[in-house]
C-alpha cells in the first residue's frame, strides 16, 4: 500500500499514460468501427481517470473514488471475459499490444483502485452500486449502435435476435455481476487500506 499522495499521483500519472498509449496505438491502425469496443473505451477512460487523478494527487486532492471503482470494474471484467474465452475455440486477442489492452492494463486499473485509492471509511453497500454505473452504460450504448449497424461490437447476438426484455435481462445479469465485482474490488481497497481512516 502506497500513503505517500506524490508517489501515488506519479504512478497514476505513468500507469494511465501506459493505458492511453497502448489504447491508441491497438485501435487507430484498426479505424473507426472498430473504437466503439469496450476494450478500447474502458481503457482510454481509465487511462484518463488516472492521469486526472494523478496530478490532483500531487496537489493533495483527488477524484472521487467511485469513478476509479466503476472503471476498475469494468476492466476487471474484461481481464476475466478474456481470460474464459481461453478456454473456448475463440478466444480473445492476446498478442502484442492486446496483451497490454486484455491483461496487463486491467491489472494496472485494479492495482491502482486497490493500493492507490483511499476509500472513504464509511462508505456503505448502496456505494458499491456504483460499481456497475460504466458497463450497464456501455450495454445500452452497445444495443443502441447495434440496432444502428445492424450488428453489436462483439456479435454474440444478432440485433434481430435480441428483443428488448432478453436484452434487460442479459444487462440485469452483467449488473448482478458488476455489482459483485465491485464488492470484490472495494473489500480489497478497505484491506489495503484498513488502518486508513
Amino acid at each position: 500500500m502506497v500513503e505517500n499522495n506524490k508517489v501515488c499521483g506519479i504512478l497514476k500519472i505513468v500507469f494511465g499514460a501506459v493505458m492511453i498509449a497502448t489504447a491508441l496505438i491497438g485501435y487507430i491502425p484498426l479505424g473507426p468501427v472498430y473504437w466503439v469496443e469496450m476494450t478500447m473505451i474502458s481503457n482510454l477512460l481509465g487511462g484518463g481517470l488516472l492521469l486526472i487523478d494523478g496530478i490532483l494527487n500531487l496537489q493533495d486532492k483527488s477524484i472521487p473514488a467511485f469513478l476509479t471503482l466503476t472503471v476498475c470494474s469494468g476492466l476487471t471484467m474484461v481481464l476475466l471475459f478474456c481470460l474464459i474465452t481461453l478456454a473456448t475455440p475463440n478466444p480473445f486477442n492476446f498478442g502484442g499490444i492486446f496483451f497490454f489492452l486484455h491483461v496487463i492494463n486491467p491489472i494496472l486499473m485494479l492495482i491502482s483502485y486497490v493500493f492507490l485509492c483511499k476509500e472513504r471509511a464509511e462508505r456503505t453497500f448502496p456505494y458499491i452500486l456504483t460499481a456497475a454505473i460504466f458497463t450497464a452504460l456501455y450495454g445500452v450504448f452497445d444495443f443502441i449502435v447495434g440496432h444502428i449497424r445492424g450488428f453489436f461490437v462483439y456479435g454474440f447476438f444478432m440485433p434481430d435476435d435480441l428483443s428488448l426484455a432478453a436484452a434487460a435481462i442479459v444487462e440485469a445479469v452483467v449488473i448482478i455481476i458488476m455489482i459483485l465485482i465491485g464488492l470484490v474490488l472495494f473489500k480489497l481497497n478497505r484491506k489495503a487500506h484498513k488502518n486508513y481512516q
